[in-house]
């Protein structure tokens, strides 16, 4: 039985990236490290059992930081649909890793936590209860920045995982069949257009287009999005601008809404 564990942080795809990889096994678990920075990653991966890291596909996934900052601060903000801020996960949904879980489990949003950590430390590094908006964004864009640079082999904490780029990973399909087999997967499209129920289904379109996932305005949301302010100026930005190709698009959104 695979086991696949992604690291990432929240509104990265790795979701729909978990999915799909999923349907290229007949039978798997699955691990979601959402918000580790990828030294405490490194540290619940060692602890698992070592026939489970032998049988295990590993990813670390990155998003474009544009596009990942506008779909993060419309969650944590709950705009366009006049919802309410987003759920900020508390004490009593938290469950550690050896717990079994079941469909009611993954239903109710429960965040699973290494076993050797204290619920009331992992509420403190990432998910504090108690955190305002401006907080978990300035937490999110510290944990982007833990990851781009793991991304880009300036930290070496998960040598075992197959770094993903979901913006490729959703575009191209010869990126996915190279990933497929790369971890020995049957490959299928099957859930390409399926938009996951995780985290409330897309930030920006809801599930309004389920079925159609590949319509979804995923490779440039940021230019739905004009509030860069807790972005200005800011380590992640700035790594972003001297170690990602970016486009010209990208460059005059940067120069507009950022730089000015």
């Amino acid at each position: 039985m695979k086991t696949i564990i992604i690291v990432a942080n929240s509104r990265s795809g790795h979701n729909f990236i978990k999915n799909i990889v999923s349907s290229w096994f007949p039978v798997q678990n699955y691990m979601n490290f959402e918000n580790y920075f990828p030294s405490s990653a490194k540290v619940a991966f060692n602890r698992l059992p070592i026939t489970e890291q032998n049988n295990s596909v590993n990813l670390l996934v990155l998003r474009d930081l544009l596009n990942w900052y506008a779909s993060f601060s419309i969650l944590v903000h709950g705009k366009l649909y006049n919802t309410p801020t987003a759920p900020i996960t508390k004490i009593e949904n938290l469950r550690w890793m050896s717990e079994k879980t079941t469909e009611t489990d993954k239903i109710a949003g429960l965040t699973f936590i290494p076993d050797d950590m204290k619920k009331e430390d992992f509420l403190k590094i990432t998910h504090r209860s108690d955190a305002t908006p401006e907080e978990r964004i300035k937490n999110g864009m510290l944990a982007w920045l833990k990851c781009a640079k793991e991304f880009k082999n300036e930290t070496n904490y998960l040598p075992d995982f197959l770094k993903v780029s979901y913006d490729e990973f959703f575009k191209n399909r010869e990126y996915r069949m190279e990933l497929c087999m790369k971890i020995g997967g049957t490959y299928t499209e099957e859930l390409l257009n399926e938009v996951t129920w995780e985290g409330g289904y897309s930030s920006f379109d809801k599930d309004s287009l389920q079925n159609m996932g590949q319509n979804m305005n995923v490779l440039k949301r940021y230019s739905q999005f004009s509030d860069w302010g807790l972005l200005k100026n800011s380590e992640a930005l700035q790594y972003y601008i001297d170690n990602f190709d970016l486009d010209d698009d990208k460059l005059k959104t940067i120069n507009k809404w950022i730089k000015n």
